[in-house]
């Protein structure tokens, strides 16, 4: 029992010293984004803060930053941070945690590395979409009932907003969420563009596109309805 005990916590020992001496990639600037402490202080020619009491619960509420991604263009390293509403979903981070969340990147960044942080409200994003039912759910307006509407918008908005952070949108998983929902016989998305939030440069999405800010946030849906009837087909 003595030499599993001195085994366990040796090998416990060989873990820390693997985890120092880890390369500074760019998981590990994700990962220490996410470490960040709001409110915290560094302890003095370190990455790592004084834990000493403070509990868990404590320690939760102290992590601000609830998503974060790290990525590398033209030499330079861009981290993606959000924090989180209520709901769980994105949100853009203050200033008064911001601030303070640069400086602390740039104390445990590796020397030389330009870094830049960014933390901006979801992407928007317009869809309009052509969806085939079956004829008998349709009014003779070709309205769904109001219940099958709502799950149509609700399973395209939980397709949008369950997204990874970061992640990418790709039209075609749109199609085939739908596709489950009884009733819908076949859908195309119409048209898809996006914009980064507080600007006018809209962009046609072709195929799939991944957000500037890490994720979306829906500011148009347009639904056709039409009647599927593949009965003239040939």
């Amino acid at each position: 029992y003595t030499l599993e005990v001195l085994f366990d916590e040796y090998r416990k020992e060989v873990r820390e010293l693997v985890a120092e001496a880890e390369p500074h990639t760019l998981r590990w600037y994700a990962r220490k984004a996410k470490e960040y402490l709001h409110g915290r202080v560094l302890l003095p020619y370190s990455d790592k803060y004084d834990l000493s009491g403070l509990s868990p619960e404590n320690m939760d509420k102290l992590r601000i930053v609830r998503f974060a991604v790290a990525s590398e263009y033209g030499n330079v390293v861009y981290i993606k941070v959000a924090g989180a509403t209520d709901e769980g979903k994105p949100k853009v981070l203050a200033d008064d945690v911001l601030i303070p969340f640069r400086a602390y990147i740039h104390q445990v960044k590796d020397a030389g590395v330009p870094i830049r942080v960014i933390s901006s409200p979801g992407d928007e994003l317009k869809l309009s979409l052509d969806v085939y039912l079956q004829p008998t759910l349709l009014s003779p307006q070709h309205k769904p009932s109001e219940d099958l509407d709502k799950e149509i918008r609700k399973v395209i908005e939980e397709n949008i907003t369950s997204l990874p952070f970061d992640g990418v949108f790709r039209v075609s998983d749109l199609v085939v969420a739908l596709s489950i929902i009884s009733g819908v016989e076949a859908s195309v998305v119409t048209t898809a563009s996006t914009t980064p939030a507080g600007t006018n440069s809209w962009q046609t999405i072709v195929g799939y596109h991944r957000p500037r800010s890490g994720y979306f946030n829906i500011k148009q849906l347009t639904i056709n309805y039409k009647t599927y009837d593949p009965s003239g087909i040939i």
